[in-house]
């Protein structure tokens, strides 16, 4: 009876998959794709907030009163031992996962989307959700939503792999779990829809639009009846005072072009020791975060609520300078030999450090200028810049400020920055950084 009822149940089974199979093989599968879009970005979003969940409630159990990230309220001593120990934990993990290939997050999905069908491992997953949780609460200078994208991405995957579903819907699927997770991360649906096209198929595909779209709005659902619809970043609304500062504003995209040239420079520098044994690597990343981390404990972390300081103007110009340099230095070698986080929150915390430096400067000539909105422009340009992604770093300005006062500048300085880096300075694209120079030419047609 046992082995009657087995039999039945894959039988069931084999038929839902044919019948998805079949249905979206035909030209009107737009509507049945959208219902598993509902579902994938319901999914991921709950994966994404469980994630964050664990991030932001875990810090306060080391000292009473003691926020998210605030490691800065650790005492020197903790903030020493912390990344050692994670990175040990991590090369334990890693030891005992085996994972065959170190590349994770948006890199890895890349070549995976491009170059293997789309299939994304669990076993992978699992690899980067508690490696990343344990990078991030060890104080690990790295993002969150670099690893937020794969979970996402997989879920899509592992969903269209069951239905046996066909390459392209597949393809469509990890999209949705892309968008779902920036969505999530951020509360920003329409850059989550923006950067799933532009970073993670490369290309605006009409028919994709509709499920990535409703994927991404059911995230951000899901993240708002959880943790309410309080922005990520603590921004009022700014504006230029004068039309003369636009020309200041496209010379600061030049200046943030060049700092996306030496943070990826850095990091390729770092990769290249990779051939290192991955324990040595992990721990030299502990030991370098806890030296820097005793002297300068705001480098720790994705460094959030020092943008949030940096946007009230509630640092010192001397401090801003000596945190963009440790930052990135920081930032570039552990992601570079091997930290299994993400960029994008670091990406954006130099960008706005560096605004925040030259919003200083520019106040000797325009007193009436206000520091915070160019933290917020540095943010999208240096994001824009290292991704190579304009308009998904345009649209998460536009979302994170709401503020359309920034749209005219964002376009200026989001532009320029990513033309000095990738035309004038004829750099790579930061994720082509990871890849082997055979297999990035096959996706991003370089040479």
């Amino acid at each position: 009876m046992t082995r009657d009822s087995t039999h039945i149940s894959g039988v069931l089974r084999l038929a839902v998959k044919s019948s998805f199979h079949h249905l979206l093989s035909r030209g009107d599968a737009k509507l049945r794709l959208a219902g598993l879009g509902i579902f994938v970005g319901i999914f991921a979003g709950l994966i994404v907030t469980l994630f964050r969940f664990i991030l932001e409630s875990s810090l306060p159990f080391f000292a009473d009163g003691i926020s998210a990230e605030n490691f800065e309220a650790l005492h020197p001593g903790v903030r020493f031992i912390l990344p050692i120990t994670g990175c040990l934990l991590i090369a334990l993990l890693f030891q005992w996962l085996k994972p065959k290939r170190e590349e994770l997050g948006v890199t890895y999905v890349i070549n995976k989307v491009q170059n293997f069908r789309g299939h994304l491992p669990v076993r992978h997953a699992v690899s980067q959700f508690i490696g990343a949780s344990l990078a991030l609460l060890s104080g690990g200078s790295c993002g969150r939503e670099g690893p937020a994208i794969h979970l996402g991405a997989t879920s899509g995957s592992v969903l269209g792999y069951w239905l046996n579903l066909p390459h392209n819907s597949i393809r469509t699927l990890i999209a949705c779990g892309a968008a779902a997770a920036i969505s999530a991360s951020f509360n920003t649906p329409i850059a989550g829809v923006i950067f799933a096209m532009e970073v993670i198929m490369m290309e605006y595909a009409i028919s994709s639009f509709v499920p990535v779209i409703i994927s991404s709005v059911s995230a951000a659902v899901v993240t708002q009846i959880l943790f309410g619809n309080d922005p990520v970043f603590d921004i009022s609304v700014t504006q230029t005072s004068s039309l003369w500062e636009i020309p200041y504003i496209a010379l600061m995209g030049i200046v943030i072009g060049l700092l996306a040239f030496v943070f990826v420079r850095v990091y390729r520098f770092a990769s290249g020791f990779n051939r290192i044994d991955q324990r040595i690597r992990l721990l030299g990343i502990g030991l370098l975060t806890a030296c820097t981390g005793w002297f300068i404990p705001q480098v720790m972390g994705m460094g959030y609520d020092t943008l949030n300081l940096a946007l009230q103007s509630s640092l010192a110009l001397n401090f801003l300078g000596l945190l963009l340099i440790t930052k990135l230095l920081l930032t570039a070698v552990s992601l570079g030999l091997g930290l299994p986080g993400g960029i994008i929150g670091p990406v954006l915390m130099l960008g706005g450090i560096a605004g925040a430096i030259l919003g200083a400067l520019v106040g000797q000539f325009f007193p009436g200028s206000d520091p915070a909105f160019y933290v917020l422009l540095g943010m999208g340009a240096m994001m824009g810049a290292t991704l190579q992604a304009p308009l998904a770093a345009l649209m998460a300005l536009l979302e994170l400020s709401n503020n359309p006062n920034i749209i005219l500048p964002a376009m200026i300085i989001i532009v320029i920055a990513s033309l000095t880096y990738s035309e004038v300075l004829k750099a790579d694209l930061f994720f082509y950084s990871r890849m082997s120079p055979k297999l990035a030419a096959g996706i991003f047609h370089v040479s």
